[in-house]
């Protein structure tokens, strides 16, 4: 009786194993698709302009308070208590606008970087489905979650020369 058990159990593990083999697990580096594709390429740059528009109206615009403030603080002595209080003000609520502006704009290129980063999923997940679909692969596991493998099961490249033929853009 236990003979048979043991027979019939070793039996499906060499047949399980079987099945198993044919199937691949491959594994992708998204960061080096992201960021060298061409449509990555393109995403880095104008996200970069925005930066660097957003930084030099901030500089700008701390430099024109800077000279208010100072002026108006060298003319402490010689305007009115009250005019005083009412250009400081005014400096004040400028600032105030001007933080809100900044916020704004932030939140804008926020909005900007999600907004490329789910098409980015959303596109790379079409072309994985499809790849690993013609390529009979089980599985697809992402570079960083990997703590070694062989390079030949590393389908980055392949995928990425698809992702430049098939995507140029994150935004339409």
């Amino acid at each position: 009786m236990y003979k048979k058990i043991f027979f019939i159990i070793i039996i499906n593990i060499i047949f399980c194993n079987n099945i198993h083999a044919n199937e691949k697990i491959v594994f992708i580096d998204t960061n080096y698709i992201f960021k060298n594709s061409n449509a990555g390429k393109k995403f880095t740059s104008l996200l970069e302009k925005k930066l660097e528009n957003l930084n030099s109206d901030i500089q700008k615009f701390k430099k024109e308070k800077e000279t208010s403030e100072k002026k108006l603080i060298s003319q402490k002595n010689i305007i009115s208590e009250e005019e005083y209080s009412k250009k400081l003000s005014l400096l004040k609520e400028d600032i105030n606008k001007f933080n809100k502006s900044i916020s704004s704009k932030q939140e804008e290129i926020k909005k900007f970087k999600n907004t490329a980063g789910n098409e980015y999923a959303k596109e790379l997940r079409i072309i994985l489905e499809d790849f690993s679909k013609k390529n009979s692969i089980l599985i697809v596991l992402k570079k960083e979650n990997i703590l070694i493998g062989k390079k030949d099961v590393d389908i980055t490249k392949q995928i990425l020369e698809i992702f430049d033929n098939k995507i140029s853009s994150f935004f339409k």
